[in-house]
């Protein structure tokens, strides 16, 4: 068997862009704001921060979904990350003022632990990685 370095040469373009990731691939889902309109944010009494919007089904109607956040965002010292069962309404506040809720529409600011004995304000683009499937809302994590 012959080595052909020139053959060897023409395989690594091609061993290179396999160890890229594709952006199509590993993109994950998010754009729900296309489709959905009015949010508005809740705690429950279990810490649960869902939220509620009203979203196209695709088919010329609409739906009122809600969904637990919880189930999609995590805190990680103070920093609002997607995480799937991330429960980050253990550590996490609504206002319920003017510095919450529909006021940013995709943005959800939360004061938030971090870990440190102090308090701080959070963020996260929720259009990230929520979906509309059909008028139900998902996370996408």
């Amino acid at each position: 068997m012959k080595f052909s370095y020139a053959a060897f040469l023409g395989l690594v373009p091609s061993i290179f862009a396999a160890s890229i990731p594709n952006d199509s691939l590993t993109k994950r889902g998010g754009g729900a704001f296309q489709s959905c309109t009015g949010p508005t944010f809740e705690k429950q009494a279990n810490n649960e921060i869902v939220i509620h919007m009203k979203c196209n089904d695709g088919v010329g109607g609409s739906n009122q979904p809600m969904l637990n956040l919880n189930k999609c965002i995590g805190n990680q010292g103070g920093k609002l990350v997607w995480q799937r069962d991330g429960n980050f309404g253990r550590s996490c506040w609504l206002d319920n003022g003017e510095n919450t809720g529909a006021r940013y529409n995709r943005y959800l600011f939360l004061f938030c632990g971090n870990g440190k004995d102090f308090d701080v304000v959070a963020s996260i683009d929720l259009d990230q990685r929520l979906v509309n499937r059909g008028g139900i809302l998902t996370c996408d994590v």
